[in-house]
C-alpha cells in the first residue's frame, strides 16, 4: 500500500462546562486546529514500526518480532491492560502508550511495518482534544495498514468503518484520561457539533450523543493563557463551592442549561452560508452569557479575563472561557466587524502580554485522508522529511500541492 495521511480536529465547548457534571447537556464543537498523521509503509522485509512526533522531537521504533502481542489479547480490563503495558515497556508517556496499546489491539505480527510521523496544530494539555485528535488519526491509520478499512476514490467512510474509529480510538483516550466521556474523539471524528449528556450518577455510562447538523464555519479566537491548570483540581473546587452554596448554584445550573438548549436551537436552525451578523452577534451574547455564568463558580481567572477585556474594549468579538477554565483556552466568537488592522492589533496586543493566539474557525470537517495523486512516486525517505519540513500551520495545503491530490472528509 502506497503512504497517505490521516487529519482529524481539535474541539472547544461551547456550552455546558461544568453544568454537565450535574448531568445536564453540553455542546462541544470541532476547531480548525488539526493533527496530521503521515504513514509511510515499510518494505516487507523491514520488520519495524516507527512513532515520530515531530512537534516534541520524540522518534522511538520497535522490532514487530518483541512487541508484547498477547498483552492486549487478554480478557482483563482495559485499566488493567494498561497498567499492564506500562509494567512492560517501562512506564512511557501517554502517547507512547496510547499508540502501542491501539496497534498491539488493532495489527499483527503480519501487519507490514511503517512509520507513523505525527505533526499537530493543537496544544497540549490547553482542553483542546489534542489526545482526542491523537488517538483519531493513530487509529484510523492502523486500521487502514492492517486492512481492515479500504479508503477507496471519492467515497465517504462507511457508518461500519466509523464505528471501528470510534472504538479504537477510545482505547487511545483511555490512555490518557483513564475514564474519558467519549465526546472528544467523537467530535474529532465526525467534525461540527454534538450535543452530549452524561449520567450525573455514574462515571462508567457512556453519555447520550446527537450530532448537530452541518452548520457554517463560524471564525473564531483560541487564546491559550499558558496559565497552567488541573482539570481534577478544577472539579473539586467546583463541588466544595456547590456544597456550601446549593441554592444558588442550582439556579446557576438551570440558567447554563437554558443558554445550552438556546445555543443548540441557534446551531440546528443556521443557515447553511455564511450567517448575517445578526445571527453571529445572538451566538455570541448566548457564549458571553455562559462565561458569566461561570464566574461565580470559580471558573474564570484573571488571564482569561484579560483576554475578554482586550477583545472586547476593541470590540472584536464575544469571549468564553472552554473546558475546565482556571487558566487553560479561552474561546472568542469574532464580529463581524473584526478583520485587517483592527483584529491585527488585537491578536499583537494579547502575543505582547504572553498570551498564544490561534485564529481558526469553530464547527467544520472532522476525519480526512489524503492520497497521493497517480503520478507522485517519492521515495519514502524523502516524503516523511519534507512532511516534517513543512510548516505546520502550512500542511493541509502543501501535502495537496506536494502530492498532487485533494483531502476526502471521510465523516
Amino acid at each position: 500500500m502506497s503512504s497517505f495521511v490521516v487529519s482529524a480536529p481539535g474541539k472547544v465547548i461551547l456550552s455546558g462546562e461544568y453544568s454537565a457534571l450535574w448531568g445536564k447537556p453540553a455542546i462541544a464543537a470541532a476547531i480548525g486546529l488539526r493533527s496530521y498523521l503521515l504513514v509511510t509503509p515499510r518494505p516487507r522485509s523491514d520488520r519495524r514500526v516507527t512513532l515520530r512526533l515531530t512537534d516534541t522531537g520524540f522518534n522511538c521504533t520497535w522490532d514487530l518480532d518483541t512487541l508484547p502481542w498477547g498483552i492486549t489479547k487478554s480478557s482483563d480490563s482495559p485499566a488493567s491492560v494498561i497498567r499492564a503495558l506500562q509494567r512492560q515497556l517501562g512506564d512511557p508517556n501517554a502517547a507512547v502508550l496510547a499508540f502501542l496499546y491501539m496497534y498491539l489491539s488493532l495489527a499483527s505480527r503480519t501487519t507490514t511495518g511503517a512509520t507513523y510521523t505525527l505533526r499537530s496544530q493543537i496544544p497540549i494539555g490547553a482542553g483542546l482534544g489534542s489526545s482526542a485528535s491523537f488517538s483519531v488519526v493513530v487509529a484510523t491509520a492502523i486500521l487502514i495498514q492492517a486492512g481492515f478499512i479500504i479508503p477507496r476514490d471519492n467515497e465517504l467512510c462507511t457508518e461500519e468503518d466509523l464505528r471501528a474509529i470510534d472504538q479504537a480510538s477510545y482505547l487511545g483516550e483511555r490512555c490518557f484520561h483513564g475514564a474519558p466521556s467519549g465526546v472528544d474523539h467523537a467530535t474529532s471524528l465526525r467534525g461540527g457539533a454534538l450535543y452530549f449528556q452524561r449520567d450525573a450518577l455514574s462515571n462508567f455510562t457512556q453519555p447520550t450523543i446527537d450530532r448537530i447538523a452541518e452548520f457554517p464555519e463560524l471564525p473564531i479566537l483560541v487564546v491559550d493563557t499558558c496559565q497552567m491548570r488541573s482539570t481534577a483540581s478544577a472539579v473539586k473546587s467546583f463541588q466544595q463551592w456547590i456544597g456550601s452554596h446549593q441554592r444558588g448554584a442550582g439556579c446557576i445550573i438551570d440558567y447554563i442549561h437554558l443558554t445550552t438548549e438556546l445555543i443548540r436551537k441557534m446551531l440546528v436552525a443556521a443557515p447553511k452560508q455564511q450567517p448575517d451578523p445578526v445571527f453571529i452577534e445572538q451566538m455570541g451574547t448566548l457564549l458571553e452569557i455562559n462565561h458569566q455564568l461561570l464566574q461565580p463558580l470559580g471558573a474564570s481567572h484573571p488571564r482569561l479575563e484579560r483576554v475578554r477585556t482586550v477583545l472586547s474594549h476593541q470590540r472584536l468579538g464575544w469571549t468564553k472561557l472552554t473546558g475546565a477554565g482556571c487558566g487553560g483556552c479561552s474561546l472568542t466568537l469574532l464580529s463581524s466587524q473584526a478583520h485587517g488592522v483592527r483584529l491585527q492589533e488585537g491578536i499583537d496586543q494579547l502575543i505582547s502580554e504572553g498570551f498564544e493566539v490561534h485564529r481558526t474557525e469553530l464547527g467544520g470537517a472532522g476525519l480526512a485522508i489524503l492520497m497521493p495523486g497517480p503520478d507522485f512516486v517519492p521515495g519514502v525517505d524523502k516524503l516523511w522529511r519534507k512532511f516534517e519540513e513543512i510548516k505546520v500551520n502550512d500542511l493541509h495545503l502543501e501535502m495537496e500541492r506536494l502530492w498532487e491530490s485533494k483531502w476526502r472528509c471521510w465523516a
